[in-house]
């Protein structure tokens, strides 16, 4: 059970990085040299987190069970009926 825990631990990090990175990435590109500046052009995950909002946050909901979202579940007759009168006919 800790062995998977850890692993998606690790997994969210990396994916953190990876996004994060992305990002500072295409702005640097774009032309903001503050990203080189301030350090963020790295896979170093301290750069790019804030304890409350990076770590105790995601852990906390993670306790809790997640968080429920409304949805409306729709059967596939009723999605096909919406297509059918929604779209242009050719």
């Amino acid at each position: 059970m800790w062995l998977v825990a850890v692993f998606i631990c690790l997994g969210w990090i990396l994916s953190l990085c990876l996004h994060e990175f992305g990002h500072a990435l295409i702005a640097y590109w774009g032309g903001d040299t503050s990203v080189k500046d301030k350090g963020y052009l790295t896979l170093n995950p301290l750069k790019y987190t804030e304890p409350s909002l990076s770590l105790v946050l995601p852990l906390f909901f993670l306790l809790i069970g997640s968080i429920a979202l409304p949805t409306k579940i729709y059967s596939a007759k009723a999605i096909a009926y919406f297509l059918r009168k929604n779209t242009k006919k050719l």
